[in-house]
């Protein structure tokens, strides 16, 4: 949870999980799995070079850039009258 401070942002709440809650990663990566088999055609496995590692995470960072972020679903406050 962010909560706005006198210095900046403040996090008052962090959730912990073993699991990615954000998207699918079973191997561990760090990187969606639906990327890497559209990139790939499968998962990088666990002994993986770094070298290959580190060129599949920038080409994920460069499609994350390009990909605009999803919208947010709420309802907005309703002005007081």
């Amino acid at each position: 949870m962010l909560r706005s401070g006198s210095e900046g942002a403040w996090v008052t709440g962090l959730v912990l999980a073993d699991e990615n809650p954000i998207y699918e990663d079973a191997n561990a990566n760090g990187l969606d799995d639906r990327f890497e088999v559209s990139r790939r055609g499968f998962l990088l496995p666990a002994s993986a070079s770094k070298a290959e590692r580190q060129t599949l995470a920038q080409q994920w960072r460069e499609a994350q850039r390009a990909k605009p972020p999803p919208a947010f679903f709420v309802q907005r406050p309703a002005a007081d009258r």
